[in-house]
């Protein structure tokens, strides 16, 4: 029995980094205060026994191949040299991940979840990213020394104990067992178990990196009550029909629980051209008017004040896709995936759909490629004209990272498209939708337009993000429509 020595090392290496993973993330600040001893407590045995969970899984296909390998070729030096090349493949891929999940922290304060899934299903821009923001070379070159420690410290017990011979009876029975095991857990272990705290920090730290990714990729979905505040239906739906009640109207159908209300405005309608611009990841924390002192912001801080300002406005989801579910479709957050990327998403009752049905052009603007997260299929089968990164011509961008064009070349390309409406059909207003990139790690945008060098961090991303907002307005002010135009900025 010898022979499975090397699997219950490599079982051992990965149980270990594991652990020492949610050490590391237990060490971080708004970690650290999130629970108290006896949570720590519970979250650390948890921990184990997800890191058991998730490393067992690891481990099953060196099991099969130490049960099936003939004695003779276990003896090989060849096969020695293989399984030196494996411990160290293994153990580098684990702490690489370990990494991968204290950055994934940094940017989404979770374990990973099916935002990392979904993620990966957009190589191009999001490997892109990750090389961009991160000294991604140096970083996989000085994780090899680690790696290759951990091999050489225990290579030689691991070629000792997988030379050792093996009875065919003593290999089935492993095999019997170490299936029973891993088809157990399967069946009567998830990933809720984890979910004992109050605080979300503490069940994160108790779950495993490797495990909670499958198990989101198997669920496609988030836990939606952890991200997401609920009230029973019954409740939910009498205080929406109270809030409605109260800013007037005549219900549709009185006696039933629907929301559905008409609406006299009492005033003939104004064919106003609509910008509504939806700014990637601007948190109410980095604006002067929500209260920051760092004036990241002059050009919005100013708007607010000559314009209607809402001061109490909250985030639909965690990922921009959730926002744009939320602004074209006026709907809260549905579990699992956005409606922008399910299938059979055409033809809803949208926003562009509002506008079509009111005979104005209907545009969505983008700056990178929109095949990303299924923005172009969904706003074309839904009323719009999508433009993206293949419309803007090459002679109008001076600056562009994995995500798209900068902000500034974005909208001289929504002036132009309006422009080009009105003169195609004149009279007929328009309603574009702009949704931007630059407020997105790698934080770059084009040199000498703000006092934040490129690249530096969100602060200077926010800052440019405000200057080419600035830069927007005042351009549209010298355009013969500005004057019949509505502007709505949100993030």
């Amino acid at each position: 029995m010898n022979r499975f020595l090397p699997a219950g090392i490599a079982l051992g290496v990965a149980v270990a980094i594991s652990t020492l993973t949610r050490i590391a993330l237990l060490s971080r600040p708004e970690v650290l205060g999130a629970g108290g001893l006896a949570d720590w407590a519970q979250s650390l045995a948890y921990g184990l026994l997800f890191d058991v969970l998730a490393s067992l899984y690891l481990v099953t296909p060196f099991v099969l191949w130490l049960a099936l390998l003939p004695d003779r070729v276990a003896r090989w030096r060849a096969h020695g040299a293989l399984m030196a090349a494996g411990l160290l493949g293994f153990s580098y891929g684990l702490i690489v991940v370990a990494i991968a999940e204290w950055l994934f922290w940094d940017e989404f304060g979770s374990r990973f979840n099916f935002i990392a899934v979904d993620y990966l299903l957009y190589t191009h821009e999001v490997l892109g990213n990750v090389w961009e923001s991160y000294p991604v070379g140096r970083i996989l070159i000085a994780l090899l020394l680690p790696a290759a420690l951990i091999s050489a410290w225990l290579t030689r017990r691991m070629h000792a104990a997988a030379t050792a011979p093996l009875r065919w009876r003593h290999a089935m029975l492993v095999l019997l067992v170490w299936g029973l095991a891993v088809g157990l857990t399967l069946r009567f272990v998830s990933g809720d178990l984890r979910a004992f705290a109050r605080e979300d920090a503490v069940n994160d730290v108790a779950g495993n990196g490797v495990y909670e990714f499958f198990a989101a990729n198997y669920r496609n979905e988030l836990y939606y009550d952890r991200h997401y505040a609920t009230l029973p239906t019954d409740e939910a739906m009498a205080a929406v029909r109270g809030a409605l009640h109260a800013d007037g109207g005549d219900w549709v159908a009185p006696g039933s629980a629907g929301v559905e209300r008409l609406i006299d405005p009492k005033r003939p309608e104004k064919r106003l051209n609509v910008v509504l611009i939806s700014i990637e990841s601007l948190g109410a924390e980095f604006l002067g008017a929500y209260g920051d002192s760092r004036g990241l912001t002059p050009n919005l801080d100013r708007l607010a004040r000559e314009s209607l300002w809402f001061a109490n406005a909250y985030a639909t989801g965690n990922r921009t896709v959730r926002g744009l579910e939320a602004l074209s479709l006026a709907l809260p957050p549905t579990p699992g995936q956005s409606i922008v990327r399910r299938p059979n998403n055409d033809a809803l009752f949208s926003l562009g759909s509002v506008f079509e049905d009111k005979d104005y052009s209907v545009l969505f603007v983008y700056g990178g490629y929109g095949y990303f997260d299924n923005m172009n299929a969904f706003f074309d089968a839904n009323d719009y004209r999508s433009i993206d990164r293949r419309n803007i011509p090459a002679s109008r961008i001076e600056f562009e990272n994995i995500w798209g064009v900068a902000d500034e070349h974005l909208y001289d390309q929504t002036i132009e498209e309006i422009e080009r409406e009105h003169a195609a059909h004149p009279g007929q207003p328009v309603f574009a939708h702009v949704m931007t990139t630059s407020n997105h790690r790698p934080y770059t945008y084009p040199p000498g337009r703000i006092d934040v060098p490129s690249g530096s961090g969100r602060e200077g991303a926010v800052k440019y993000t405000d200057y080419a907002i600035g830069r927007f307005i005042e351009s549209a002010r010298r355009r013969a429509w500005f004057d019949d135009t509505v502007f709505v900025i949100v993030a």
